[in-house]
């Protein structure tokens, strides 16, 4: 941005399902009104890799301003938020299962409280849920950010959405399964987090030992932790003889998906 323009407050969107990388699956667009709004007081949106900034002309018609001379206007700036990514709501989480009719609703301004929010999120709690959802006749614009700004604005918000969980399921096949006793699918820490497999037969006619996560998994773009399959596994000491396999590998998405099964040959 060049040197005669100014900062008047920031966005910036984070999606934990990425971790420390951005989320860049959105479009934000400025509505009708407020690309007026803009005109009118020289004020220019910029967007970013991770959300977009607003700024100000130093000097608008021969006249120095200031952010201080700028908010004294008071002014609501409106912008839609569009997902581009089709797998949006399937890494998603507290989000309704359908949007139709729907859309996210963010604001720094609080409806209940009737004043602004005391934090620098644009969300009801600490991630975007369904309590920031309300009905929508557009279904082209999945959300709309409302920025209510006077002399009270801060120069800085954040966008929060949670990763989603799901169950994972692992079926182990193998001539020499039967040759193995006391499997178990561990985590790094060697604490299992897999119950205890259960035969299957597979389409092709093999047996397979199916082993399913006890609890739901958060799933990301890029995994720090994996799981291990070992032989001979201790409950009480969380010791086991061998490791068969060190590194299970991680599912892959699907907009149909409502739980991870992943075939693994030994």
């Amino acid at each position: 941005m060049a040197s005669n323009f100014n900062k008047l407050f920031q966005v910036t969107i984070k999606h934990h399902y990425f971790g420390d990388l951005p989320f860049t699956g959105f479009n934000i667009l400025p509505t009708k009104e407020c690309r007026s709004i803009l005109s009118d007081f020289g004020l220019v949106l910029k967007p970013n890799v991770d959300g977009f900034m607003v700024f100000f002309a130093a000097t608008l018609n021969g006249t120095t301003q200031t952010r201080d001379s700028v908010l004294k206007n008071g002014f609501t700036l409106d912008f839609t938020l569009q997902i581009t990514d089709p797998l949006f709501y399937t890494y998603t989480a507290n989000l309704p299962s359908d949007f139709r009719k729907k859309a996210i609703w963010l604001s720094n301004f609080d409806d209940n409280q009737q004043d602004y929010r005391k934090s620098d999120l644009l969300h009801v709690s600490e991630y975007v849920s369904e309590s920031d959802i309300k009905p929508s006749l557009d279904p082209l614009n999945h959300g709309q950010i409302d920025i209510w700004c006077d002399e009270q604005l801060k120069e800085s918000f954040h966008i929060c959405f949670l990763n989603n969980s799901k169950h994972w399921k692992y079926i182990i096949v193998g001539e020499h399964l039967h040759q193995l006793e006391k499997l178990a699918i561990l985590d790094q820490t060697a604490q299992k987090v897999f119950s205890a497999p259960e035969k299957v037969q597979l389409p092709d006619g093999k047996t397979g030992l199916s082993f399913a996560s006890k609890q739901p998994i958060a799933v990301y773009q890029k995994y720090n932790e994996f799981y291990q399959l070992v032989s001979n596994y201790d409950e009480l000491t969380n010791h086991f003889d061998k490791k068969l396999i060190g590194k299970l590998p991680t599912p892959s998405l699907s907009i149909h998906s409502d739980y991870f099964e992943m075939i693994v040959y030994l």
